[in-house]
């Protein structure tokens, strides 16, 4: 059960960092 939360926070990780670094690859292209 704790490796399925440490995986959803992983996945929450990934997913705000793939939100921020979203406007720098827009600006970029």
């Amino acid at each position: 059960m704790k490796n399925e939360f440490n995986f959803a926070s992983g996945l929450a990780t990934l997913d705000t960092f793939f939100l921020l670094l979203l406007p720098y690859v827009i600006s970029i292209i």
